[in-house]
């Protein structure tokens, strides 16, 4: 679950140990299924191995629309305010 910020990162409650790279995995699919995007679209660009993670979303197809990017952004914040 997204459990609001630690600074200015979100901070993401997972129950899956970090072996074999399960922990990383369902990090992308609570992002996935809290932003109501496609697990293609998020990649770990940083900290495989570490607590603290970089993720990039990227646009699924170069006809994404400016209001799904908004919308995205919006969702961030909104779990951001939350905590």
């Amino acid at each position: 679950m997204i459990a609001g910020l630690h600074g200015t990162a979100l901070k993401i409650k997972i129950t899956a140990p970090p072996v074999e790279g399960a922990a990383n995995q369902m990090c992308i699919e609570v992002l996935s299924k809290s932003l109501k995007i496609p697990k293609s679209s998020l990649a770990i660009i940083s900290g495989q191995n570490a607590r603290i993670k970089q993720i990039r979303f990227t646009a699924v197809t170069s006809n994404t629309s400016e209001n799904e990017i908004n919308r995205v952004a919006k969702l961030l914040k909104t779990f951001a305010a939350a905590s």
